[in-house]
């Protein structure tokens, strides 16, 4: 049970992280755009 919780965390983590390098990618193009 632990090692489920663990693993399921585990898989948000890298979701989120992934979702948040995405937007950040996003934004710093737009940077470089204006600049």
């Amino acid at each position: 049970m632990y090692v489920c919780m663990y693993v399921y965390v585990y898989v948000y983590v890298q979701v989120w992280s992934n979702m948040h390098k995405t937007s950040y990618i996003t934004r710093n193009t737009k940077r470089n755009i204006y600049i």
